[in-house]
Parts: C-alpha cells; sequence; structure tokens
C-alpha cells in the first residue's frame, strides 16, 4: 500500500517536471493551460464589467422612481393646500 502510494507521488512529480520542462509533446499541454487561464481572466472581466453595469443602472433607476417618489408626494402635498386654503 506504502509503495503504490509512492509511486503515485513520484509519476505525479515527475509528470509535473515534463510538463514545466516541455518534453514528451507537453508543450501543448502547457498551452491549453495558458488558454484556459486567459480564457477565465476574460470571462471575470467581462462578469466585472456587467456587476459595475448593473449597479449604475440600477443607481439610475432608482433615482427616477425616487423623483418620480417625491413629485406625487409634492402635487399632493399641493392639493392638500388648495383644499384648506
Amino acid at each position: 500500500m506504502i509503495n503504490v502510494v509512492a509511486c503515485d507521488i513520484i509519476n505525479y512529480c515527475r509528470s509535473a517536471f515534463i510538463i514545466i520542462r516541455g518534453g514528451n509533446n507537453m508543450v501543448g499541454l502547457v498551452g491549453v493551460l495558458v488558454g484556459e487561464i486567459a480564457y477565465e481572466v476574460v470571462r471575470f472581466v467581462i462578469m466585472l464589467a456587467l456587476l459595475v453595469l448593473a449597479v449604475f443602472v440600477g443607481g439610475k433607476l432608482r433615482k427616477a422612481a425616487d423623483a418620480k417618489k417625491a413629485a406625487k408626494m409634492a402635487a399632493s402635498e399641493n392639493k392638500e393646500k388648495e383644499i384648506t386654503e
């Protein structure tokens, strides 16, 4: 059991070294890794941009709703003043 685990660890370390060294056509795998990292970076930037856009749109919608509410309250206050006068 211990020998099997030790062999697995050695094989894993040897595979990692081969990938880093670029031997046995592992350069393609390193290229794929770089491609995957680039894909994740682009995806993260797009998601971050969408989040910022959502915050700005939400702020604009909130301001419009607050302005509408304030105008409605001002109109109702003016109506009450006319009734009492």
